[in-house]
């Protein structure tokens, strides 16, 4: 941790300033600015709780106080809906935050203005539901599972997600909301042998711990209510209710109550009668210090929610929805300021602090440190500058080896520096080198002392983000859902049936096909089937024991083949033909690249080194870029297009609509203008004389970068030497203009983006044939969207509009029926008479469609209502609520993107997911508003929507007619017709495998009292039938040991009969027969037993060995240790080399 103090003059303003903090006064600060507050805030010793006035506020505190070596959490403002929904809302981040407090497990909490007027639940009774678990103490194994449950753990069969978790035996497995990874406690009776972290995809676990405390998933503990206080608040609500809508939610709440425990109640509804919250956030902050940033603005901010608080309610009143108890929903905003914790105040002008009285007040002199982006020259003549002024430089550079460059660089250019590790090697005025990550440093006036963080000296750094789960693809089939068989095609699962025969028992998996045929698919042989994955939600099943999956295998692939065979040779086209070799980087491309404002990701660094690497080479560069609307493509082009310009070649940058051009016209302008790149733009908002000019500049090589729609690719338009084309949505251009761009594309570099995700399978399997870049990280501080699930009421659109109004943004509703979008629209419209409402729809012409959705992007309008069709890409970084109608009506992948309209920016964003009160609402309708409602950002059901939006994706990258093929097959067969196909182009021979079948007399199954459910037994039997090596086979046995407790005997015949026929099938063996006194093996062919593996295992059962050769060859062992003995014999002589 930096601490400050190692380095101030011992009679400096800033030690005043600590010395009043450590004896407890309470004072104002005027004059510092943002770097010099983080130092100080580092330096002070307590538990802090820091108030700022906005999110952007928030998170640049976050990230400097990070680097200082502080823990810090962020809670922002919380939305509250007091309508009587059944899903509770997301607080997540708030439990979190109270929990970190109350753990001290933060230095810092990090708190918007508006959160010291939300209620909390006392903090007795939240610290008392925290579950501390240590391998020295007892714990009653019961108890566990019940305080769990009353802590909102649900239990579940297998943890996925965090709040779930299961107990096998002696084994609890919970997925605490305060940890990234599950723990898995082992008890021996009541006491606890084992505490472990693990992995939730392996199950591997990762470390042993000692203890840990466990977080409560939820704030309403129903147990510790006055549930008497709260029913006779209730009864006289309802005797004084005149209001039927009220009375009947009134009537219906009280009914829950009676019937505890209470869990689908909207908990906001209830919050005002129950008086154990009754807390501020600084209840939670023991002996403390209470931070406040600029007091005027926090004063003002708070005023001005309290007073649409109440407009709001008075509303909501009105109209029968709540109660005027529902007033006492907020603290006395003349008492949220009371703490017992010591307070600070930052000001930045001489206004008096009205938060409370100062025991103390400094004003102090201070200066912005400047960022250099690793422009050395002038930070070496500023250097020299701050010596000649006798000052202490620190420079702080994130490791070793930048330290000693730094050295070397400054001893070249006669400057004498030391490199130290802390703040107290620190002598005399001198220069020092500091390995630290500090990000930005600060000018200490008063004290003489220039510290320089990373940022200063070197600009923005990378983000290293962990890859998303959320591009996993899921292939294992799931009772009673579609999958496909390797030979039979599409069909039906099913069930998991135990069948007995001769005494032995075994699962099969019951497949149905056509006509309700059906097929018993042995277990270890699970792996021939995947789950279906295409567009289609209720495929045509296929006719078991014809040929016709075959034939549409075969049909498919010809195809896919053509496919591939057109995209290699262009491929091999584009290899084999000279293009342009750019230049190498030098010192203008570097400041270029250091000038982008954001921290970059691990991802984004990753495809601007490939998309340079090609444009050095002198082949033509043909790379694709796909990532998620604001993933930060874009970047990725801009970096490509000023290299070209550095080059003295022109770029392309053409966009389907006219609305996507104007905005890369003014991301370009804004990126590049300081760079002296002439950029201009070519669509139809161009007038005619406008465009002769441009196209005159274009011809003349006056113009650098070029954006535009198709209007680029008429006849008229002629470049002077156009070097790069960057294509963004290629996918959505028309038939015409994709031929006019493929005679464009012949001779110079292309960059094409795509905003549609593709699964990493698909990939893979086009490796060699096209170059891709994925962008699947996140940029950092994207603020998660706040989202609420509830019944559509005009209180609550009127709320949410006039909420994202009041802070000067704009409001998306989604109206998916065009019917009666238009009376809608004018009934939204007489709510907001002084406001611009506009309307968007599919059936518009397309100009005016556009027309409409650049006024969105200009700011023009105030609030957009669109059906699902809400212009795709478009950055409206204004637009940060949405307010969707009947969304149980739509899918989760549309949902999913719908909310992803906003929350691009850095202010926090809502998206309201509304359904009819007065519809019931459908099964599959209250799953979609369950999954949404979710404490995690991107739980289980958006991992699907997302493998959905990817299917689609490839449909996109492949053509439609690609997309048709997947739906025949399915997408995982079609993948693998893919790769065969490029294999085979290039010359790589596939081996075709035959089926094995296995005649084992053993029990070979997975007992029900062992994994009792049946999609979790299924998943395992896939696993159990991919074994082909002894480590597969050892990590899944460590797998199922660590989960399920020890591996039962017919679990471990099934293991070794699966693992025997995946050796037997790379051997040709048609079967495999073993009984107590007999080994059978009958081939394919007569080849095939003169295959080594096969010559040893005659050697080995030499003596009682016999070889018929019949229509097929058949080789006989007989045997006299047990079956499991044998097939391990087996197993070990197949497997060595």
């Amino acid at each position: 941790m930096i601490d400050i103090k190692e380095i101030l003059n011992e009679n400096s303003k800033y030690i005043e300033l600590l010395k009043n903090i450590e004896s407890g006064k309470d004072g104002s600060c005027f004059g510092l600015n943002f770097n010099e507050i983080s130092f100080i805030i580092s330096a002070i010793k307590k538990q802090k709780i820091l108030v700022v006035n906005s999110l952007n506020d928030a998170v640049k505190y976050e990230t400097q106080l990070k680097s200082l070596g502080l823990n810090t959490f962020i809670l922002a403002e919380k939305l509250e809906s007091f309508n009587f929904s059944y899903f509770e809302n997301n607080n997540k981040d708030i439990i979190l935050a109270l929990f970190k407090l109350i753990t001290n497990e933060i230095d810092v909490l990090i708190v918007l203005n508006n959160v010291l007027l939300q209620k909390f639940l006392n903090p007795i009774i939240f610290k008392g539901k925290i579950i501390s678990l240590d391998k020295t103490q007892t714990y009653n194994y019961s108890k566990l599972i019940d305080d769990l449950i009353k802590a909102n753990y649900k239990r579940v069969e297998q943890i996925n997600e965090m709040g779930e978790f299961s107990v096998k035996g002696d084994i609890i497995t919970i997925f605490a909301i305060n940890n990234d990874f599950p723990f898995r406690i082992s008890f021996f009776d009541e006491e606890i042998e084992k505490i472990s972290e693990f992995s939730v995809e392996s199950y591997e676990t990762m470390r042993e711990l000692n203890s840990i405390n466990i977080c409560p998933n939820t704030l309403f503990f129903y147990d510790d209510f006055d549930y008497e206080c709260l029913e006779k608040s209730l009864d006289i609500a309802i005797k004084n209710c005149d209001n039927a809508e009220r009375y009947n939610n009134l009537i219906k709440l009280k009914s829950e109550i009676e019937n505890r425990p209470f869990n689908k109640i909207n908990c906001s509804f209830i919050l005002p009668f129950i008086k154990e919250y009754n807390a501020s956030i600084f209840d939670y902050l023991l002996n403390g210090e209470v931070v406040f940033l600029e007091p005027k603005l926090i004063i003002d901010n708070i005023n001005s929610s309290y007073v649409n608080f109440l407009t709001n309610i008075n509303n909501l009143i009105y109209e029968g929805i709540v109660l005027k108890e529902h007033k006492e929903f907020y603290l006395n905003k003349n008492n949220i300021f009371n703490t017992k914790n010591n307070k600070l105040a930052f000001l930045n002008i001489n206004t008096s602090n009205k938060i409370f009285e100062s025991e103390f007040v400094l004003s102090f002199l201070s200066n912005f440190t400047k960022s250099y982006n690793q422009n050395f020259n002038f930070l070496l003549e500023d250097l020299k500058n701050y010596k000649y002024k006798n000052y202490t430089i620190i420079l702080a550079v994130n490791n070793n080896d930048k330290a000693l460059k730094m050295q070397e660089f400054l001893k070249e250019n006669l400057i004498s520096s030391t490199v130290i590790t802390n703040l107290n090697q620190i002598k005399k005025k001198e220069v020092y080198i500091l390995v630290s990550k500090v990000y930005q440093g600060a000018d200490f006036i008063e004290d003489k002392i220039l510290l320089l963080g990373n940022f200063n000296i070197y600009g923005a750094k990378k983000v290293e983000i962990k890859n998303s789960k959320i591009n996993k693809v899921f292939f294992t089939p799931e009772i009673n859902s579609y999958c496909v068989h390797e030979t039979f095609g599409i069909c039906k699962c099913k069930a998991l049936e135990k069948v007995s025969f001769n005494g032995f028992e075994k699962d099969y998996i019951i497949l149905e096909f056509l006509n309700g045929d059906t097929l018993f698919l042995p277990t270890e042989k699970a792996n021939l089937i995947t789950k279906y994955i295409g567009d289609n939600e209720n495929p045509k099943l296929n006719k078991l024991g014809t040929t016709e999956f075959l034939k549409e295998k075969n049909k498919v692939k010809s195809k896919v083949k053509e496919m591939a065979f057109d995209l290699l040779t262009l491929y091999a086209k584009r290899e084999n033909s000279k293009g342009y070799k750019f230049n190498t980087d030098d010192m203008l491309q570097l400041e270029f690249e250091n000038a982008f404002p954001f921290e970059r990701t691990t991802d984004q660094e990753k495809a601007i080194k490939e998309v340079k690497e090609d444009m050095q080479k002198e082949k033509v560069m043909d790379r694709l870029v796909c990532g998620d609307v604001g993933y930060g493509k874009t970047e990725v082009a801009l970096v490509a297009a000023y290299k070209a310009v550095l080059s003295n070649k022109q770029v392309a940058f053409l966009s389907p609509t006219t609305i996507l051009s104007e905005q890369h016209y003014k991301t370009c302008l804004a990126r590049m203008k300081s760079f002296m790149v002439n950029v201009e733009v070519l669509n139809r908002f161009k007038s005619t004389k406008e465009t002769k000019k441009i196209l005159e500049n274009l011809k003349d090589g006056k113009i650098d970068v070029i954006c535009g729609t198709h209007r680029l690719l008429s006849k008229d338009v002629v470049f002077k030497d156009l070097g790069l084309l960057i294509l963004d949505e290629e996918q959505r251009f028309g038939v015409e203009d994709k031929e006019k761009i493929k005679n464009l594309k012949e001779n110079i570099d292309v960059l094409t983006l795509s905003a549609t995700p593709i699964p990493r399978t698909l990939h893979m399997s086009l490796i060699g044939v096209r170059d891709i870049s994925i962008i699947d990280t996140p940029p950092k501080n994207r603020i998660p969207v706040q989202t609420i699930v509830s019944e559509y009421s005009e209180s609550l659109v009127k709320t949410a509009i006039q909420r994202e109004l009041d802070r000067g943004g704009q409001v998306l509703i989604v109206y998916n029926r065009v019917e009666s979008i238009y009376q809608f629209s004018e009934h939204i419209k007489k709510m907001f008479k002084d406001v611009s409402v506009e309307v968007a729809h599919g059936q518009m012409e397309k100009k005016t469609l556009e027309d409409i959705i650049n006024k969105v992007y200009q700011e023009e309008v105030n609030i957009l209502i669109s059906t699902v069709l809400i212009e795709n890409g478009i950055d409206l970084p204004k637009a940060n609520t949405i307010i969707i109608t009947n969304a149980d009506k739509l899918g989760l992948s549309q949902l999913y993107q719908l909310r992803g309209r906003v929350g691009r920016s850095d202010i926090n964003a809502f998206a309201y997911f509304t359904y009819n009160s007065h519809l019931t609402l459908t099964e599959e309708g209250y799953k979609r508003l369950a999954a949404l409602s979710e404490f995690s950002s991107l739980g289980s059901g958006f991992k699907i929507a997302m493998r959905d939006l990817e299917i689609r994706g490839a449909g996109e990258i492949l053509g439609k007619q690609q997309s048709g093929h997947i739906e025949k097959v399915g997408y995982n067969m079609y993948t693998k017709l893919l790769k065969e196909a490029v294999e085979e182009i290039k010359g790589e021979k596939i081996k075709s495998k035959n089926d094995c079948k296995m005649d084992v007399k053993l029990s070979s199954f997975i007992p029900k009292d062992y994994i009792d459910s049946e999609a979790e037994r299924l998943k395992i039997y896939e696993q159990i039938s991919t074994i082909k090596n002894y480590s597969e086979k050892e990590n899944l046995e460590k797998l199922l040991n660590e989960k399920y407790g020890k591996i039962k005997d017919e679990i471990n015949n099934l293991i070794m009969v699966a693992f025997l026929k995946n050796l037997l099938i790379d051997l040709n063996v048609k079967k495999f027969t073993i009984n107590d006194n007999l080994i059978k093996l009958e081939f394919y062919s007569k080849d095939d037993i003169l295959q080594e593996k096969i010559s040893k295992l005659i050697k080995f059962y030499k003596k009682s060995s016999s070889l018929k050769l019949s229509t097929l060859p058949i080789i006989e062992f007989n045997i006299e240790k047990k079956i499991i003995e044998n097939l391990k014999i087996i197993i070990d002589i197949l497997i060595k080399d």
